[in-house]
């Protein structure tokens, strides 16, 4: 049965090519004369009569109609219901044809949000038609929803598809990067040096850029992880204590466990852990040094090899090519197109044309990158696929 709901546009809205999706926070909601309880978080789809500018944020009423969670159960497909469950969405529908449709407010109740929409639409504009428009939206704001269906074939085939969205190894890469620019600096502080060690400055600073980029992501799960990770490791220098790298990856397993229970239902709790287990694995008991070229071939090898097993139970497909993909793209795309595309981000409100050039960089250095994928996609033996596995 139809019933009116009274609420804010809670995520941000995605525009399909004859539909709006988004997320609504219900207040409140009726039919006819009659209060009624639904669900507080809902997901709805919008198909006719949507408006033009669907912001974040703003206050709805809406003639809906509503249905239960539910999704396919096919072997080895993807659990649309327990995704929902993850997300906390426990009712999905759609906005009827009605007259009691309008917009009752512009609100700022999500300020997060109306950030991450208004950082898209400057980016939109910026790269027009851009065929990797969609690419450098996920690696700015977390949003995938532009990346077309063959460049997430490409991205799946070569296994690089963890690359185009801020994940652990982009925030892990940020946060890295600004504690070394950040307890560099320090040194020349002089007094302060006296007040704050250069180490622990440089984990503030760190620790205020990854969750500032996680914000940029909308604090999306993935993000929550990463973040809990970093902060583990940069308290853990704070507080001057060692960083031992079983108890530190232990710690920040239990503290996501606590923030979000319902974490083990997605698959990148499973290989975010895994692959950094990995890593320690692979990078202890080595005696001497050896060059960083070398650290990180043997990386990638290890995490191919190691996250092999888990990739087939949970996709029932793995890239062959991943190794040789990812080192080839990860550079590329971590070292280069990202941190271009987040100048771009902070440069564009300031100064228009000095953020372009940015972002047509980081656009131009991308194409090339997908064009390579795109190579690497198409040969014989680029991926493998089995049979849904069961335990």
């Amino acid at each position: 049965k139809d019933v009116v709901v009274d609420g804010h546009v809670a995520g941000l809205p995605v525009q399909k090519s004859r539909h709006v999706q988004f997320e609504f926070e219900v207040q409140r909601a009726w039919q006819g004369e009659k209060p009624v309880t639904v669900p507080e978080r809902i997901r709805l789809n919008w198909y006719r009569n949507y408006p033009a500018e669907f912001r974040a944020g703003d206050r709805w009423q809406l003639q809906v109609r509503l249905k239960p969670p539910r999704g396919f159960r096919n072997p080895g497909g993807f659990d649309y219901e327990a995704w929902l469950l993850q997300h906390r969405i426990r009712a999905t529908g759609y906005v009827r044809d009605s007259k009691q449709n309008q917009q009752l407010a512009t609100t700022w109740t999500y300020p997060l949000q109306r950030l991450r929409q208004a950082i898209r639409s400057g980016v939109s504009e910026v790269l027009g038609e851009s065929p990797v428009k969609g690419v450098l939206l996920a690696l700015v704001i977390g949003d995938r929803s532009a990346i077309t269906p063959d460049q997430w074939r490409t991205l799946q085939r070569t296994g690089t598809n963890h690359l185009m969205a801020i994940s652990g190894l982009h925030i892990g890469l940020v946060a890295g990067l600004v504690f070394l620019i950040g307890q560099t600096l320090w040194r020349y502080s002089g007094r302060g040096m006296l007040w704050l060690p250069a180490p622990k400055a440089g984990a503030i600073l760190a620790l205020i850029a990854a969750a500032t980029y996680a914000a940029l992501a909308g604090f999306s799960i993935p993000t929550q992880r990463a973040l809990i990770m970093v902060a583990v490791v940069m308290l853990a220098l704070l507080t001057s204590r060692p960083v031992i790298p079983t108890r530190t990856l232990a710690t920040a397993l239990l503290l996501v466990l606590l923030f979000d229970p319902l974490a083990v239902l997605s698959s990148g709790f499973w290989l975010s852990f895994a692959a950094v287990a990995i890593i320690f694995y692979g990078l202890s008991g080595r005696l001497g040094r050896e060059p960083r070229w070398h650290q990180g071939v043997r990386v990638q090898w290890w995490i191919s090899v190691g996250l092999f097993p888990l990739v087939i139970v949970l996709f029932q497909r793995a890239s062959l090519i991943s190794p040789l993909a990812n080192l080839l793209a990860g550079p590329l795309v971590s070292l280069l197109v990202g941190p271009l595309a987040l100048l771009g981000t902070l440069i564009l409100p300031i100064s228009h044309g000095l953020g372009e050039g940015a972002f047509q960089l980081a656009a131009g250095l991308m194409h090339g990158v997908m064009l390579g994928l795109a190579w690497l996609a198409e040969w014989p033996l680029a991926s493998w696929s089995g049979a849904a596995s069961s335990g």
